[in-house]
């Protein structure tokens, strides 16, 4: 399955692409700034009402090594992140 990985999804256009990615089967991950859980799942709830189903990942967006880690869950299921993830 392909993978898309979107920086910013909490954004309109974040969205959007997400919805749109999804309809084309992709897995779609996102990546929210740190300590906005409120937001995350807000976008999760939008997105979830209208069927689609992603993955969340909270990275600190200045930190190379938070979004490395972040890319290596996303792209090739590496459990060894420093970041969190929510998933449904």
């Amino acid at each position: 399955m392909k993978k898309a990985f979107i920086i910013g999804i909490g954004g309109q256009d974040g969205s959007y692409l997400a919805e749109l990615l999804f309809s084309k089967g992709y897995e779609v991950h996102g990546v929210v700034k740190k300590n906005l859980s409120e937001m995350s799942n807000r976008i999760k709830k939008h997105l979830i009402s209208k069927g689609i189903y992603l993955t969340l990942h909270e990275c600190n967006l200045n930190c190379f090594d938070e979004l490395y880690d972040v890319l290596m869950v996303a792209l090739f299921n590496d459990s060894l992140s420093i970041c969190p993830i929510w998933s449904n």
